[in-house]
């Protein structure tokens, strides 16, 4: 597992201008990117150590049988043969405070430099470090292991890839926390869902939509 957080910062370009400039720190070569290479790590990112809680989750995963890829577990994690990196952008941290100050255009900023950061090979040392060095293992699929960052982010994303024909899966936490609360509840039954997030999340409105479209798809399919 790799660990980082985002330290080098821009001056004065949008990143989707940014990640086309092939003589920049933030280049991405999407049209050469390795995205069958299975070898590559799965990327996952929160504006801190928190998403650790969600890496170790998934470490532990265990659902399918690893062979059969059958439903049930074997006592083996399902991603036991899997690489991981973990990026906490501690330095620009905390996301959930961005909305409440009007910034949510920066907290968009931040969130693409994550996900640059995890497909580029490039990275910095230190905030100290003049040039930068290569070499840095990049990802096949990006978990956000973050509400606020899910929220404001995942579909701005999967909005660009999908734009310039890129197929990288991008995994946000609240459909996922959305799909597990409405999972305990059992058919016709009703009730309430807590939601404990930061500020910026509950402003977002993610869980309530989140919920609400899942609960329309459940309905569609009873019908």
């Amino acid at each position: 597992m790799v660990t980082g957080c985002c330290l080098y910062t821009m001056q004065g370009q949008d990143m989707f201008s940014a990640m086309k400039d092939t003589s920049g720190f933030y280049f991405v070569d999407f049209k050469n990117y390795p995205i069958n290479d299975h070898s590559l790590a799965l990327g996952v990112f929160d504006s801190g150590t928190g998403g650790l809680t969600v890496l170790d989750a998934i470490i532990r995963f265990d659902k399918y049988q690893n062979y059969s890829v059958e439903p049930v577990p074997d006592c083996l994690p399902d991603f036991g043969r899997e690489h991981f990196i973990y990026l906490a952008d501690q330095a620009n941290m905390p996301y959930g405070n961005y909305a409440g100050t009007g910034k949510t255009d920066l907290l968009v900023e931040h969130i693409f430099k994550d996900v640059q950061f995890l497909l580029s090979d490039k990275y910095y040392i230190s905030n100290k470090t003049g040039s930068y060095m290569s070499g840095k293992p990049r990802v096949k699929a990006i978990v956000i292991a973050c509400n606020t960052a899910t929220a404001y982010g995942q579909k701005k994303i999967t909005d660009y890839f999908e734009q310039i024909g890129f197929p990288m899966k991008v995994i946000g936490v609240i459909d996922a926390g959305s799909r597990a609360a409405l999972q305990k509840f059992s058919k016709d039954e009703e009730g309430s869902i807590a939601v404990f997030a930061t500020a910026g999340t509950v402003a977002s409105g993610g869980y309530e939509r989140s919920l609400k479209s899942l609960m329309e798809a459940q309905s569609d399919r009873k019908s």
